[in-house]
């Protein structure tokens, strides 16, 4: 084989990519870029193709979102709903539940970074990653009101805020933890934990101070009541 052929040949061998190469350098650029700056000719710059070999691969930049996102986050709901599911404590499964999305971040961070920055209109199939958001959201508030009902949690709060704040609180970590540092992202899931945990634990007369005492006790004079499922 002359040099010549062994250089074409080459360049064939790299320039040869396969679905999920195309789908991983979307999602660097998506993350990069974002995606409404985002062209069809910077995914195939990332990859070091032609524009027109992606098109073998996906119709639109639209359907690469989807796919950019839709397994992780198609994960991330998998595994809590077999958290939720289990009969451990809720603060266990809140703990447990915690982890579990940072890892998960960590673990795809250019398309979960992707998903976390971009909004999902009501169009298919961007809509069922907009039910996948909803059912997480859901179970988290489960995990709340399973906590309430356990006598685990104080009675006080109300569990669609709370998972809201948790959520809100492990979503921005995107915009700055840093995926490839040893520590900071379990360091960011204890900090998080010991904040909520904190603040959600049913405390006694002799932990808590007189307003939460007052609060708690103003609840649910017998107990914690378990608020009504909408």
């Amino acid at each position: 084989m002359t040099a010549a052929g062994a250089s074409r040949r080459a360049v064939g061998t790299r320039t040869r990519r396969s679905h999920a190469d195309v789908v991983a350098a979307a999602a660097l650029v998506f993350a990069r870029k974002g995606y409404a700056e985002a062209t069809v000719e910077d995914i195939a710059g990332e990859l070091g193709i032609l524009k027109g070999s992606l098109y073998h691969h996906v119709r639109s930049k639209s359907e690469l979102l989807y796919e950019v996102v839709r397994e992780p986050v198609q994960e991330m709901v998998d595994s809590l709903e077999q958290i939720v599911a289990t009969q451990a404590p809720a603060d266990q499964r809140l703990d447990e539940f915690v982890r579990m999305h940072v890892a998960t971040l960590i673990r795809h961070f250019p398309n979960l970074s992707v998903y976390l920055q971009e909004r999902f209109g009501a169009e298919a199939p961007a809509d069922s990653i907009r039910q996948l958001s909803r059912r997480y959201q859901t179970l988290v508030e489960l995990l709340v009101t399973d906590g309430i009902g356990q006598g685990v949690f104080r009675a006080d709060v109300e569990p669609r805020l709370v998972a809201s704040t948790l959520l809100g609180s492990l979503n921005w970590m995107h915009k700055w933890v840093r995926p490839d540092a040893a520590t900071e992202p379990a360091e960011a899931a204890e900090t998080i934990l010991a904040v909520t945990l904190d603040g959600l634990r049913l405390r006694t007369p002799q932990q808590c101070t007189p307003p939460q005492c007052s609060r708690t006790s103003a609840h649910s004079p017998t107990g914690p009541s378990v608020p009504g499922k909408e």
